[in-house]
């Protein structure tokens, strides 16, 4: 069984919710997420949300 580093996934966790996302104004978040699982080796695809919905983009990563 893996064990998780929990301090790191608590400091990971505090990251994410440093950045500025609330309902709207998510682009900021969504481009930490592409860049991160990109840097991971994920292949990312940044699909397009109506810009009345958001700022921001839905990911898929493969």
């Amino acid at each position: 069984m893996t064990t998780i580093n929990q301090e790191r996934l608590i400091n990971h966790f505090f990251d994410l919710i440093k950045i500025d996302s609330e309902s709207g104004n998510e682009k900021a978040i969504s481009e930490a997420i592409a860049e991160q699982l990109g840097d991971m080796g994920f292949t990312v695809k940044k699909l397009p949300v109506p810009a009345e919905v958001s700022n921001g983009h839905n990911i898929y990563a493969r």
